[in-house]
């Protein structure tokens, strides 16, 4: 079975539960899966902060275009690197289970560029960029990309500041239909990312626009 510090206690799996939106199936499952990601480092330290890149190449972060900022949000030392609990804290929050606010408060940072605590007109088209050039056939030309992120600040930018506070952001996934099929269909938002299904780890990145 391992020494204790590769492995989860029972207090441990209960405050895992208590904490996040996951069962204790799927905690489980995602500290082998971790454990595999670099099992040297995991096996002599459960509470070892791997590097990032090892993550980047899990199927489910491959071809998300946001993977290096949703790494970056998540990692609790914003040193290019995440322990156990922060790959827990990332799935918690993209699974089915997570309450929209809460999606939308990360989503929030993960748009956030910047990182200046508002979604301006650089990281709207940021967002853009990514998302439409993930797939070749829906890239857009510089003024349709403009005209996109001046309908978005037309919906979502309350107090006509020029950007979008967190506070705009939620109240637009919360009360705009079509505000949040955009975030939903980022992948990042509401799509739960790993969820355990049949004992194997189904990545639901939607991105399509």
């Amino acid at each position: 079975m391992g020494s204790s510090q590769s492995q989860l206690t029972a207090e441990e799996l209960r405050d895992y539960r208590e904490l996040t939106f996951l069962t204790k199936k799927e905690i489980l499952h995602a500290f082998k899966r971790f454990k595999g990601i670099a099992v040297g480092e995991v096996l002599a330290d459960k509470h070892a902060r791997i590097p990032v890149k090892y993550i980047e190449q899990m199927p489910e972060f491959k071809c998300n275009p946001f993977r290096d900022r949703l790494l970056r949000v998540f990692s609790s030392c914003k040193d290019e690197r995440m322990s156990f609990e922060d790959f827990l804290d990332l799935l918690s929050v993209l699974c089915e289970d997570a309450p929209v606010d809460v999606k939308a408060e990360y989503a929030f940072q993960i748009f956030d560029m910047d990182d200046d605590g508002v979604l301006g007109e650089d990281d709207l088209a940021e967002v853009i960029k990514r998302l439409t050039s993930w797939d070749s056939g829906c890239r857009l030309e510089t003024p349709d990309v403009q005209r996109l992120i001046e309908q978005v600040l037309a919906e979502a930018d309350l107090d006509r500041s020029g950007h979008m506070s967190l506070m705009e952001f939620q109240h637009c996934m919360l009360k705009n239909p079509d505000f949040a099929r955009f975030s939903v269909e980022t992948g990042v938002l509401v799509s739960p990312a790993m969820l355990l299904q049949q004992g194997k780890w189904q990545s639901s990145f939607s991105l399509r626009l």
